[in-house]
C-alpha cells in the first residue's frame, strides 16, 4: 500500500511539474503592456478564440476516432454512428477555426 501511495505522489509531482512547464511555455515573453489599446485586446481575444475553436475541433475528432475504435471492438453499431458524428463535427470545427484564422491573416497582412 505504501508503494502505491509513493507512486501516486510521484505521478502527482510529475503532473504538477509538467503543467508548470506548459504554463511557462505558453506565456513566455508575453509581458503586460501599459499602452495596450482596446483594438489590440479585441484582436488578441479573437485570435485566441479561433485557436480554441480549432484546437477543440481537433480534440473532438481525436475523441471520435478513439470512440470509433472502442465501438468497433464492442461491435456497437450505435457507438460507431455516434463516433462518426464526433469525427465529422471535429473536422468541421477545425475547418471553421482554421478558415477564420487564414482569412484574418490574409485580409489584414502584417506591415499594412
Amino acid at each position: 500500500m505504501q508503494k502505491i501511495t509513493q507512486t501516486k505522489s510521484k505521478i502527482m509531482n510529475v503532473k504538477a511539474y509538467l503543467s508548470m512547464l506548459a504554463f511557462l511555455a505558453l506565456f513566455k515573453g508575453r509581458e503586460a503592456s501599459a499602452q495596450t489599446s482596446g483594438a489590440q485586446v479585441g484582436e488578441n481575444l479573437v485570435k485566441d478564440l479561433m485557436w480554441l475553436v480549432t484546437g477543440g475541433g481537433i480534440l473532438t475528432a481525436i475523441f471520435g476516432i478513439i470512440a470509433l475504435i472502442n465501438a468497433g471492438r464492442a461491435q456497437d453499431a450505435q457507438g460507431k454512428s455516434e463516433a462518426g458524428w464526433f469525427i465529422l463535427g471535429g473536422i468541421l470545427l477545425a475547418a471553421v477555426g482554421g478558415g477564420s484564422m487564414l482569412s484574418g491573416v490574409f485580409s489584414n497582412p502584417p506591415g499594412n
